[in-house]
């Protein structure tokens, strides 16, 4: 009978009532004493299985690293020791048992998951143990592995799961006994399970990243390549339900490193056009972009996409069922992004784009997810012509809003290209952006001049003062500033419409042209014109300035757009000259921007970033106006001021006043990188002194705020001993203030 002698390991005791489950982690000798042995002595064969059934018997209560390591101590134990084959069949056969359990958690299987990977890193020098038993191990490995990849499961569980198994495997297949033959048995155990043969598909990747990464076990996994295939089209392809993610995108690393172009037409292709006719539902959207984003770079889908596929795609567009026509759009957007031919892409392109110049889609759905795969198309200057050229007559008749939004979008993707390009533009596109942007139905007119502001702004200063252009920027900034000024003398009507992020629109592009400009440019006198309508505060604030106005914003784009159009008024001129009212209500709408409780969390940041960028231009006027600010808007949300920014905020935006106060005390590195003045610096933070306590502002810290400038607070403090006095006197009025006003 084979024994072990006990060696020094943490072991564990139980306490276990109706209420509690308490895992106890005990020293050295104590693990002895509760197996009634002392050490150094030998453990039966009947001692090891019962220390065995401890371990698989509470498991599930291991939450906790020390408590797996502990544990792993006493695996690793049991298999140092003399062991006999029949002990470690038995130990695999329980790994098996315990991995097939029904409703097993991701928590209890990552532990099973580390225990194989153990034995497996184990076994590799030991060639008494049968090959079996290894394979048992990785079957039984590939089960909890799966579990710990499913749905529900954190991502540090996923990926811990995955460093482990790679760990076992590349112990294992590295043996120079009986490495190749692993692999060879473990592909076509787990590819040939009867029941759970899908569960396997995440292993079998992990096998295959594996092999790709040892030289001298790659060419093994080369051989078996038609085995993984016809497993992929069977369990895969071949599903008739949905199949979960991770399952899907199993096999990444064998598609990635081992597939090759040839591989795809005959072992892959004629399989996956009989699943998309059988069950589209299942392939298009949950198959086809895991295989796609799989493929090796160097592959060119453009010849058997359009050949082959494309019909189907276009086929399930058309289909009643909003899943297929949803998940034909995502496989054309995955597929089309690994085609790389000119020609064929020409093909394509007329596939798709000649349903709708020719009004054959007459569902608007359809039509929109007709442009939305245009927008997919690699661009190629004949590509995006023909796209944009195509794209022209549709536009006047689209009756539908969706549809002409993604028809814009795919004409804007497209046409961004041939501008960068210097390709040079018909009169007839030119024609179609001024007409749209002067529609009169409102929603259209804005889409136009949103996405085509879009456009101009991220391109370069060059395509913007190229002559070229001249013709577009200038009639599209035309048409913006007829929409300026109707917002300027209808801002209240204008916010009930959507149509005021129009005006931000021509603000911030009008910034952009004029930038370069010469000062007696018809561009910069209107520039100029429009920073002091936009600054304007008497007889009533402008629909900038208005809280009224931006508090009725609601999208991402319009609240990018307002930030962009602040921080275009802060270069002008007229901004310097406005008066201080102006200027506080522009630093309200810039905190507003940042706080508000409808703001989303995107442009949140962003209006954050932009705030820091115009302060690093201007630091000594910008950080004054926005300490001011402040100031009043705390003053503003204490009275509880009917229609001021800080109640159109709404309840919470004080959490984030915070982040105004950081965007004007940037970090040292920026600071430097500006050429900052250390006294305004130096003026701005004993400012903010008492502005910069949690009490006013929560979670701020003035501390905080000096070292992150590079200031240390304790020398300021010592060197402006009268300004900081004089900005505690400020901070007690305002106490008393408050205090006053709650009473």
């Amino acid at each position: 009978m084979s024994s072990f002698r006990v060696r020094p390991l943490a072991a564990f005791a139980l306490s276990r009532n109706s209420a509690t489950r308490t895992v106890i982690t005990l020293p050295l000798f104590e693990s002895a004493r509760l197996l009634n042995l002392s050490p150094g002595s030998l453990v039966s064969q009947e001692t090891q299985r019962s220390l065995l059934e401890l371990l698989f018997r509470t498991y599930p209560l291991y939450i906790d690293r020390p408590s797996r390591q502990a544990v792993q101590q006493c695996l690793r134990s049991f298999l140092r020791a003399p062991i006999q084959p029949e002990d470690l069949k038995y130990l695999a056969q329980r790994l098996q048992t315990e991995s097939s359990k029904p409703g097993l958690a991701p928590a209890s299987a990552f532990v099973l998951v580390e225990w194989c990977s153990l034995v497996l890193q184990h076994l590799r020098d030991d060639s008494n143990a049968p090959l079996a038993i290894v394979l048992d191990v990785i079957s039984a490995d590939a089960k909890v592995l799966e579990i710990c990849l499913g749905g529900a499961t954190r991502q540090g569980v996923k990926d811990s799961a995955l460093r482990v198994t790679r760990r076992g495997l590349r112990a294992t297949f590295s043996s120079e006994t009986r490495g190749e033959d692993a692999i060879r048995e473990s592909v076509v155990r787990l590819t040939s399970e009867p029941t759970s043969a899908q569960r396997n598909t995440p292993f079998l990747g992990v096998i295959s990243g594996v092999c790709a990464r040892l030289q001298n076990r790659r060419h093994v996994l080369e051989g078996l390549k038609k085995n993984i295939l016809a497993f992929y089209a069977k369990e895969i392809l071949g599903s008739r339900t949905a199949v979960p993610s991770h399952i899907a995108n199993g096999l990444f690393d064998f598609f990635s490193s081992f597939i090759t172009y040839e591989d795809l037409q005959s072992e892959v292709l004629p399989t996956l056009e009989k699943a998309m006719l059988r069950a589209p539902e299942v392939v298009l959207g949950g198959l086809v972009p895991p295989l796609s984003s799989s493929m090796p770079e160097e592959i060119d889908l453009s010849e058997v996409f359009c050949s082959r596929l494309l019909k189907h795609i276009l086929s399930s567009m058309k289909s009643s069922n909003a899943v297929i026509r949803q998940g034909a759009a995502q496989a054309f957007e995955c597929l089309i992004s690994k085609c790389k031919t000119e020609s064929w892409l020409l093909k394509i392109t007329g596939e798709i784009l000649g349903p709708l110049k020719t009004q054959k889609i007459t569902n608007a759905e359809q039509r929109a997810l007709h442009a939305q795969v245009l927008s997919a198309i690699p661009r190629f200057i004949d590509i995006s012509q023909e796209i944009v050229q195509g794209l022209v007559p549709v536009f006047s008749r689209e009756s539908n809003e969706v549809a002409l939004e993604h028809e814009i979008k795919a004409f804007c993707k497209h046409l961004e290209f041939l501008i960068r390009s210097a390709a040079a533009l018909s009169d007839d596109v030119v024609s179609a952006i001024v007409k749209g942007s002067a529609d009169k139905r409102v929603p259209f007119r804005k889409l136009w001049q949103l996405n085509v502001g879009e456009l101009l702004w991220d391109a370069d200063q060059e395509a913007l003062q190229s002559a070229q252009n001249k013709q577009l920027i200038t009639q599209f900034l035309g048409k913006l500033n007829d929409s300026f000024n109707e917002v300027v003398s209808n801002p209240l009507p204008a916010a009930q419409s959507g149509s005021v992020s129009t005006a931000y629109v021509f603000i911030a592009l009008c910034e952009r042209v004029a930038r370069n400009q010469k000062p007696d440019d018809p561009v910069s006198s209107t520039w100029d014109k429009t920073v002091a309508q936009s600054m304007s505060f008497s007889p009533k604030p402008s629909f900038m300035l208005n809280p009224r106005v931006y508090s009725k914003l609601t999208s991402q784009a319009d609240f990018q757009w307002e930030v962009r159009a602040l921080a275009a008024v802060s270069t002008g001129s007229a901004f310097t000259k406005s008066e201080s009212t102006a200027k506080n209500a522009w630093a309200e709408a810039f905190i507003y921007a940042i706080t508000g409780s409808e703001v989303p969390s995107r442009a949140r940041d962003e209006a954050a970033r932009a705030l820091s960028g115009v302060y690093l231009k201007n630091p000594g006027v910008i950080g004054c106006v926005v300490i001011n600010a402040l100031w009043l808007w705390i003053l503003s949300f204490i009275t509880k001021e009917k229609e001021s920014a800080p109640v159109a905020a709404g309840h919470g935006s004080e959490n984030f006043l915070h982040l105004v106060v950081k965007a004007i005390c940037p970090r040292a590195s920026d600071l430097r990188a500006s050429g900052y003045s250390a006294t305004e610096l130096a003026t701005q933070l004993i400012e903010l002194l008492v502005l910069g306590r949690r009490e006013l502002i929560p979670n701020a810290s003035w501390i905080e705020l000096c070292l992150r400038t590079g200031t240390d607070p304790g020398i300021l403090v010592r060197e402006y001993p009268d300004e900081c006095m004089k900005q505690l006197t400020r901070g007690i009025e305002v106490s008393l203030f408050r205090v006053y006003s709650i009473l």
